[in-house]
């Protein structure tokens, strides 16, 4: 069984928090638009088409869940873990 790669993008200690010098946004927020503006900028060339990501905790973590839902994320069936962003 291999092993699934994980990254934490935001280090508990800043999640959740609104910066006003962040045009009012949270940093994972930011980090997730950016991303997104990056695959957009790329996938013509190397064909991306979706954003997946796996939230720390899993189906368990409902708030993290509902905030990447609110993003634009989505399971593709019940039965997954890990969440998608067609881009």
């Amino acid at each position: 069984m291999g092993l699934t790669p994980r990254l934490t993008l935001v280090n508990n200690n800043y999640r959740s928090k609104i910066y006003e010098h962040l045009d009012n946004s949270k940093i994972s927020q930011l980090l997730l638009e950016y991303a997104a503006s990056q695959f957009y900028e790329v996938r013509e060339h190397i064909g991306v088409s979706y954003l997946i990501l796996y939230p720390d905790g899993g189906k368990e973590n409902i708030n993290l869940v509902e905030y990447y839902k609110s993003m634009g994320f989505s399971y593709a069936t019940n039965k997954h873990e890990w969440m998608y962003m067609k881009l």
